[in-house]
């Protein structure tokens, strides 16, 4: 009987694991409810402290979409979210800032040398 409750507890730990890193639907890639993920983007890694009111989070995706059309989802999604843009900057990288209540969070969207599309979000206490 122990043995079988054992099985039982490390089958289901096993299933409990981050976003999946497949999957092209935008809600399951998204770490979070209110900072999106878009759909054509890979998860990489995800980072830090996710326990509310306040996160302290990095999670890195990864692509072949032009920076210019991610930089435009970010726009026009994260508000949708209760985000408000406060500043961007750049071409290549582009860093745009989006403050909400005692949140703000960086996008940064660059192409490497490979011509791969890097999108790193960053959550934090905007103090």
């Amino acid at each position: 009987m122990k043995k079988i409750l054992f099985l039982s507890i490390l089958i289901m730990a096993g299933c409990e694991s981050g976003p999946d890193k497949t999957d092209s639907g935008m809600k399951s890639k998204a770490v979070f409810p209110d900072v999106p993920a878009h759909g054509s983007m890979k998860y990489v890694t995800g980072i830090g402290q996710a326990n509310p009111p306040l996160r302290s989070y990095k999670q890195i995706y990864r692509g072949k979409i032009q920076v210019t059309h991610l930089v435009r989802f970010y726009r026009e999604t994260m508000p949708t979210h209760g985000w408000k843009e406060v500043s961007s900057h750049g071409d290549d990288p582009v860093l745009t800032t989006f403050q909400k209540n005692q949140e703000e969070c960086e996008v940064r969207v660059e192409t490497t040398p490979s011509q791969e599309t890097i999108v790193t979000i960053a959550i934090g206490y905007k103090g």
